[in-house]
């Protein structure tokens, strides 16, 4: 199923970016080739080629208090990614906005269940 979905995030990417591929190859990255899908423990997820998730992208990018002016580059410094690499899973996230806010809102909801079960063991090893 992932493979269908790769295929058509490929086209989708490229409209996305809407840049002749020509030029995004001189500027080191090909749009279409920028955002893959790959099976994972909770299904197909968006990937960036050699990098991180695109809902890991995301999440670091919004909200905090880092200027919306500046959240791209912060981003690609502290993620080690190029500036159209963070471009590429922003044009993901701009075509599949709830896909990627139900990912990023399960795993702050796992985070968040994890952290409780921490705090009730250690107040149970302080009794």
């Amino acid at each position: 199923m992932c493979k269908l979905i790769d295929e058509h995030m490929v086209k989708t990417v490229k409209a996305a970016f809407g840049i002749n591929p020509a030029i995004s190859q001189r500027n080191g990255m090909n749009p279409p080739d920028a955002v893959t899908i790959q099976d994972g423990p909770t299904g197909c997820r968006a990937v960036l080629v050699g990098g991180p998730e695109v809902a890991d992208v995301i999440a670091s990018m919004i909200g905090g208090d880092v200027p919306v002016k500046d959240r791209r580059t912060r981003t690609a410094d502290l993620m080690g990614l190029s500036l159209p690499m963070v471009d590429a899973a922003l044009a993901y996230y701009a075509d599949h906005t709830e896909e990627i806010d139900t990912e990023i809102a399960a795993r702050n909801q796992a985070a968040s269940e994890a952290e409780t079960a921490w705090r009730h063991r250690q107040t149970l090893l302080a009794e």
